[in-house]
């Protein structure tokens, strides 16, 4: 048995080093509730792969020792198009939030992190205050036929377990004539995402 104290510098060791302290120890603050709540969430995004084309899709946040992490997972589809198992064991995605200035940032990666996601948001203006908007990136090298940067909405499912589970279901690839509601106006498709 360790003291509470003790047992979350362990957890935040790698941002407490001495080496990034005064940069990076900041962001051990954690993401509070009313900065982004526990629960399910709906995103779409461009595709990073195919032009034309948008994702749709969920995550799950939880809170663990004061801290916010993410959980979800990949598309089957996408996983197929890149000829790898969509099991769902190699599918499933997981990461931690960070604060930021003026929002917050989501690191996350599947299995092993051979490659992860790095995704900025800040809150918009919604009638629940339930969106946020912002980029997600990927950790992959310059291409010529995929993007590595894309606008990112994220809307906080309103409803419990049992909408969420209705939403997840129309997860997948589709148009920007197809995407929902206010997710349409904040993706702002057509327009270059600067």
């Amino acid at each position: 048995m360790e003291p509470v104290d003790k047992a979350r510098e362990e957890h935040d060791v790698l941002f407490h080093h001495p080496a990034v302290i005064n940069f990076l120890g900041k962001t051990t603050d954690p993401v509070s509730l009313d900065e982004f709540p526990s629960g399910f969430y709906r995103f779409s995004r461009p595709s990073f792969v195919e032009d034309n084309r948008f994702v749709i899709g969920t995550f799950y946040v939880f809170r663990t020792d004061g801290r916010a992490f993410v959980r979800g997972f990949e598309l089957p589809e996408a996983m197929n198009d890149q000829g790898l198992s969509i099991s769902s064991y190699n599918r499933e995605f997981r990461g931690i939030t960070l604060k930021q200035e003026q929002g917050l940032v989501i690191l996350a990666a599947r299995r092993g992190a051979t490659t992860c996601s790095f995704s900025y948001l800040a809150r918009v203006p919604s009638f629940h205050n339930n969106f946020w908007e912002g980029y997600a990136t990927r950790t992959v090298t310059e291409s010529i036929t995929s993007q590595r940067v894309v606008r990112f909405v994220v809307e906080h499912i309103q409803g419990g377990w049992r909408e969420a589970l209705k939403i997840t279901r129309t997860a997948g690839f589709c148009t920007a004539e197809e995407l929902p509601g206010y997710h349409s106006r904040l993706m702002r498709a057509g327009h270059p995402f600067r």
